[in-house]
């Protein structure tokens, strides 16, 4: 049978709102899109928990939840609807229910609302030069003071620590471990932290023992690399804060396309579990999140997640969690943004990896917004001109929110084709967000594997169409994949057509109010590694040194607060490599090193710093904290490159963790202007240029770098100098550009030498 040219049709059950009783509208005005969905379809959680919970069965599957409660008996609460409590954070807490058991749950009165876990996607050499660590550690501080973590808990939250690498052993004492304790959520069989109560957990005289004898007690192992690599840059000997007590939660992650059902939730727990320690034992800590979700939360803040982790950072001192700004600078996951109204407007999503939409609207518009999806195409690929928008197959009923939001689970529809084999699935599912909006779920799902010469992929492509009054947000979850960006694959498209874009991308919990969110920039162009060979890495050799890597998100957050708040070197980042990781020797440049990139390896960047901070004011809040060094962050050519700083590409700019402690004084209402080739003659420049001086105010500095961010020359102009003049005879041909720097202000300009 020809699939591209089937006729389709589909079969639909919409639970019936009228059915409703008290305690089920009660519960569905609580519990988050997703629940609903899985509590008419448990099959869903248990195709996805690999492996099943130990007190999972295929009839009541078990869950981790988040909630929030105006109880102070929470764990009788939990436990009279068969759950176990794991973790409380003032009136956030996490727990296992059982699915069967959350409508019951969620009727509570003292339940205020039940949130779904999301699953997180994982998101040093020349770096600590450019954030300044090495001035901070090697004494240059006024009063020659230096700091390098001593008494400070670096805590991260990854895929393990191989804590028999060197570089987390002690610099005075090498047969010395500095790790505190990991915690193993994913490993049973052993002793769990007595708070959440799961998992394996390790102390340092354990790991100690190991590092001594080797008996085979601690068991855990990093085998993705991921969180070792981390760990490096954030407190590895060859790291950021070298001196710092270490702390490891290893946790299950997204990776290779899988799927899990405890990871925001297991996250949130981890936190805690590190907050605890630190606080028993009367230490600062900082905690590093490299990881993180677009899809599922409104990106605002406002998640139980999110509060969360706010509760926990805003309690007191001494306790700062950054976390990754996520990799969606190219991805094109944010939908929407635009005015809808009765004259329907279309994206196109993909089933490559799965196909699933959230959405969030104000609850206001909920009896005139309504939403269809359609079956598009069922060719292989969204690559190839012509291998989509080949026609509208199927579409579904047009569904007003306000009947999706007052059903109890939604909208299920099966797509079949006329010789009867099933083609996939839609469902669609909304609820109370809060009092003022709904928030909204679409799940597409393939129903056959198609081959295609790189694999075998779910590739169907869908429709999702809006219309009515008001706007919506949305973002696709392409997990190892891409928003379906039709309009730049040669894709039919038509003047309803709206396509995504890389707007709104803060990856959660990034966009947490007292959280930190890390931004990145190319740490080198490229590496040579193992072999010998130069290797570009993620970069391709497009970016220079210093330049915004073309894959760190883009803010703001959804409620328009500025996001990134600071970067850090993120592309093509050497730190330690895990013995169990099988990488490529593209990737290492010896056997104890690798080459990653990402905003996952900016955020560690800051994580040291700040325990290098805290180390100096180890009584500061997170505000004190966060005013330090977005206020002293560096500003060069590249900050300034998409318009004055602070923005939602750069944030503040640059970390200068020398800067932030005392190292210089940095005026952040300095002046930016466009770059302007007006000061500079002649231009192009063979043998000599000329750089004006301007006359308004008196000039500090001029610092002119090639386009690595190479230093090409610096001077102190004098006080009546009009112009400066510089010999470019031996600085071959290229572009170069100035910076002139005087009391409250910065001007930038660029010339070429031929």
């Amino acid at each position: 049978m020809n699939r591209t040219s089937a006729l389709a049709f589909a079969s639909f059950l919409m639970l019936s709102v009228t059915t409703l009783t008290g305690q089920q509208r009660r519960s569905i005005e609580k519990i988050d899109a997703q629940l609903k969905l899985w509590i008419g379809n448990p099959h869903l959680v248990l195709e996805r928990q690999t492996p099943l919970p130990a007190n999972a069965v295929a009839a009541a599957p078990v869950i981790s939840v988040i909630f929030k409660t105006k109880e102070t008996d929470v764990r009788s609460l939990v436990e009279r609807h068969g759950g176990t409590l794991r973790s409380v954070m003032g009136s956030i807490c996490t727990a296992d229910l059982p699915l069967d058991a959350i409508t019951g749950f969620a009727a509570e009165p003292d339940v205020v609302r039940v949130e779904s876990p999301q699953p997180m996607q994982l998101h040093n050499d020349t770096g600590r030069r450019l954030i300044g660590a090495d001035k901070v550690s090697s004494g240059a501080l006024p009063g020659s003071m230096s700091f390098t973590g001593k008494g400070i808990i670096v805590g991260v939250v990854d895929t393990g620590l191989d804590f028999l690498h060197p570089d987390f052993r002690k610099k005075d004492d090498t047969t010395k471990t500095r790790v505190l304790s990991i915690w193993d959520q994913t490993a049973s069989g052993g002793i769990p932290p007595s708070e959440p109560g799961y998992g394996s957990e390790w102390t340092m005289q354990q790991i100690q023992t190991e590092l001594e004898s080797s008996p085979g007690i601690v068991t855990q192992r990093d085998s993705a690399g991921h969180g070792t690599h981390v760990m490096g840059t954030a407190g590895g000997l060859r790291g950021v804060a070298y001196d710092a007590d270490l702390m490891m939660v290893k946790t299950r992650l997204v990776g290779n396309g899988d799927y899990t059902f405890s990871n925001s939730v297991k996250t949130l727990d981890a936190v805690n579990y590190i907050y605890r320690k630190a606080r028993a034992l009367g230490r600062p800590a900082v905690v590093n999140l490299s990881l993180g979700f677009v899809f599922g939360a409104p990106h605002d803040g406002t998640s139980l997640f999110e509060q969360g982790l706010d509760q926990m950072t805003g309690s007191g001192r001494g306790f700062i969690v950054c976390a990754s700004a996520g990799n969606e600078g190219g991805s094109f996951s944010h939908h929407g943004g635009y005015p809808i109204s009765d004259d329907s407007v279309w994206t196109y999503i993909n089933t490559l990896n799965g196909a699933t939409w959230y959405g969030v609207n104000e609850a206001k518009y909920d009896d005139s917004l309504s939403i269809a999806v359609s079956l598009d195409s069922i060719k292989a690929s969204f690559r190839g001109s012509g291998a989509i928008g080949q026609k509208n197959m199927f579409m579904t009923p047009w569904l007003r929110l306000k009947d999706l939001k007052d059903s109890v689970n939604g909208v299920h529809f099966t797509v079949r084709y006329t010789n009867g084999d099933t083609a996939g699935t839609i469902r669609l599912v909304a609820a109370a967000y809060d009092e003022g909006r709904t928030e909204w779920y679409i799940q597409a799902r393939d129903a056959f594997v198609v081959k295609t010469d790189s694999g075998s992929h779910r590739a169907n492509l869908y429709r999702v169409h809006v219309k009515g009054s008001g706007s919506f947000h949305a973002w696709t979850q392409a997990l190892n994949g891409f928003a379906a960006n039709i309009a730049g694959y040669g894709g039919r498209t038509d003047a309803h057509y709206r396509g995504s874009d890389n707007k709104l991308g803060i990856g959660i919990p990034a966009t947490a109010r007292n959280v930190l969110a890390v931004g990145a920039y190319v740490n080198k162009v490229n590496y040579t590694d193992i072999r010998g060979r130069t290797q570009a890495g993620l970069n391709g050799g497009r970016a220079a040194q210093g330049a915004m890597a073309p894959f760190s998100s883009v803010g703001p957050t959804l409620d328009g607060r500025l996001k990134p708040e600071i970067t850090a070197p993120g592309l093509n980042v050497a730190s330690s490599l895990s013995r169990y990781a099988d990488h490529d020797s593209t990737q290492m440049t010896d056997p104890l090193t690798a080459v990653f990139s990402g905003t996952s390896m900016a955020c560690p960047f800051v994580t040291g710093a700040l325990a290098l901070y805290l180390e100096q004011h180890p009584e500061a809040t997170f505000d004190q904290v966060k005013e330090a060094v977005l206020t002293h962050a560096r500003h060069d050519l590249y900050t300034g490159s998409v318009g004055t700083l602070p923005n939602q590409t750069w944030g503040y700019g640059k970390l200068d963790i020398f800067a932030a402690m005392g190292g210089i004084e940095t005026d952040v209402a300095e002046e930016r202007t466009s770059i302007d080739m007006t000061g500079v003659y002649p231009n192009p420049a063979t043998t000599e240029v000329t750089i004006a001086i301007p006359a308004d105010r008196p000039w500090t500095s001029i610092h002119i770098v090639d386009v690595t961010g190479r230093t090409m020359e610096e001077r102190v102009p004098g006080p009546s100098v009009e112009s400066c003049r510089f010999d470019v005879r031996t600085w071959g041909s290229g572009a170069y550009f100035y910076r002139l720097v005087g009391n409250g202000s910065v001007r930038t300009g660029y010339f070429i030498v031929r």
